[in-house]
């Protein structure tokens, strides 16, 4: 007796153990069997929990949540409800219906990036809609998701996202839906990369403000005369950070945010154009400041030295012996025809379209990669809102595809921009010197020198006074290719810019 007793407890327990695991049927919401059918998973429902977490959802190869971090990498389901579906975070129907609602987007997958390989949204069948990321959740439905709003799973995905960006520190900044990763010295986060800072990023360093003929107070509302001048948006660029090089790096000055070393003194002695390479060939061979690639610099990167609230010399003051003459020129490595060749003036802080190559200047090295100008595959034409735009890739900048109807007082430019709604935007502004001067192209043979699309050979303002003469404002001169001054009483084109991000 006891024998048949012990056989029928087995029989019991295998049959139970096979019915939860070993016996299969063919269940219309099993993705798995030949049944399945997905246009029937959104009108049926099954009291079979295990079954209905398959129909539901399809986690990816990590087999995570994104709604919910687990250390076991195991999703997690609300004890509150009697099966085992994912939360209201996951889009399940306030009314208590395992569908997905369509109109209830989840405010962690809106944030995700989407090329986040660690976030593992959970996606309906086929048969579903799935929210796009830029949906928004105003579809009508009066009752709040509760769990929508978990800030402490956007940080943890963000940091996944962020360690796999290239010149990234892997740390993150979430704002609402949007993200930023931190970038390495020398890079600055746009359209989800570390891209490297250039010239257009960099602030001009003028902090002063002035009317036509003298400084003033910086105007505080937008309605003011002479507001949206350079030194309103310092904001919008990247402040110029330069350390002196000690140790086996003694007389370089080293700049912090595009990386690039510089002497901190220009060669004793006078070179011709020509020759002008031999002042870095020997500091060169003698591994000056722990280097051996010093070279003469092209015009953009000596413009990223300049401080916009000086002048005689205009450079950072981390230099020293810089040539303070109003003639006075230092060499850059571009040449402009047969005789002539570009300059840098550094009592003004610009450059030159053309000096005779036989005429004899000093050189100041820089070791680094080299900062180079935007070429015609950086610009983007973008139609947004019916209104043409281009977008640097360089730099991150939107610009107008366009310019103003009528040329402008350096005044009237400057409301312009700040007065201008135009693609949906309305934060435009007039460029600083550094940004306009990034559309250039200063290696070029022949005008416009600029590979912005369609650019006319004309002169743009530029939001930016020159501190030399305060009656006087920058402009870009796309027919020879260099940044010179004009009266703000004059009249030029204007071209309008935003940060894109």
């Amino acid at each position: 007796m006891k024998f048949k007793s012990l056989i029928l407890l087995v029989v019991s327990v295998f049959v139970l153990f096979s019915c939860d695991d070993g016996i299969k049927f063919d269940n219309p919401y099993d993705i798995n069997s030949d049944a399945y059918n997905p246009s029937d998973t959104d009108t049926q429902t099954n009291d079979d929990d295990s079954d209905k977490t398959d129909t539901m959802s399809e986690y990816d190869d990590e087999k995570t949540d994104t709604v919910s971090t687990n250390d076991d990498d195991e999703p997690v389901s609300d004890d509150s409800d009697s099966d085992s579906t994912p939360d209201d975070a996951d889009s399940i129907d306030d009314s208590g219906n395992s569908e997905l609602d369509e109109n209830n987007s989840d405010d962690d997958s809106d944030s995700a990036p989407e090329n986040d390989d660690d976030s593992t949204d959970i996606e309906p069948d086929e048969s579903d809609s799935t929210p796009d990321e830029d949906t928004d959740t105003d579809s009508g439905d009066s009752t709040p998701d509760e769990d929508a709003d978990e800030p402490d799973e956007e940080p943890t995905t963000r940091t996944a996202t962020c360690s796999g960006i290239t010149n990234s520190t892997g740390s993150c900044a979430v704002s609402g839906t949007s993200y930023s990763c931190g970038c390495n010295s020398g890079y600055f986060w746009n359209d989800g990369k570390c891209k490297r800072i250039t010239l257009g990023n960099i602030c001009t360093g003028q902090t002063r403000c002035y009317n036509e003929s003298e400084e003033i107070p910086c105007p505080t509302s937008k309605t003011a005369d002479f507001y949206g001048q350079d030194a309103q948006y310092t904001s919008r660029c990247t402040a110029q950070s330069f350390t002196l090089g000690t140790g086996s790096q003694a007389g370089t000055v080293i700049d912090n945010k595009t990386g690039l070393i510089w002497e901190q003194s220009p060669s004793e002695n006078t070179y011709s154009w020509e020759d002008a390479p031999n002042h870095c060939t020997e500091l060169n061979s003698s591994n000056y400041g722990g280097k051996s690639n010093w070279r003469v610099p092209n015009p953009l990167e000596l413009l990223t030295i300049v401080d916009g609230n000086k002048y005689g010399p205009a450079t950072n003051s981390n230099f020293t012996n810089i040539p303070i003459g109003r003639d006075d020129f230092l060499w850059t490595s571009k040449d402009y025809g047969a005789s002539l060749a570009r300059a840098f003036r550094s009592y003004y802080g610009v450059y030159l379209y053309g000096e005779s190559k036989t005429k004899t200047y000093k050189v100041l090295c820089v070791s680094g990669n080299q900062l180079v100008a935007a070429t015609s595959s950086d610009f983007t034409i973008q139609n947004i809102n019916d209104e043409v735009v281009v977008k640097d890739a360089t730099t991150g900048l939107m610009w107008q595809k366009g310019y103003a109807t009528g040329k402008k007082t350096w005044q009237q430019a400057l409301k312009h921009c700040e007065d201008l709604t135009y693609a949906g935007y309305s934060d435009w502004r007039l460029p600083n010197k550094n940004e306009l001067a990034s559309l250039l192209d200063p290696g070029k043979y022949g005008a416009p020198y600029s590979n912005f699309p369609d650019m006319p050979s004309n002169y743009f303002w530029s939001s930016s006074t020159a501190s030399s003469d305060i009656d006087l404002a920058w402009r870009m001169d796309v027919i020879y290719g260099y940044v010179w001054y004009s009266d703000k009483s004059n009249t030029e084109s204007v071209r309008c810019v935003r940060n894109a991000d």
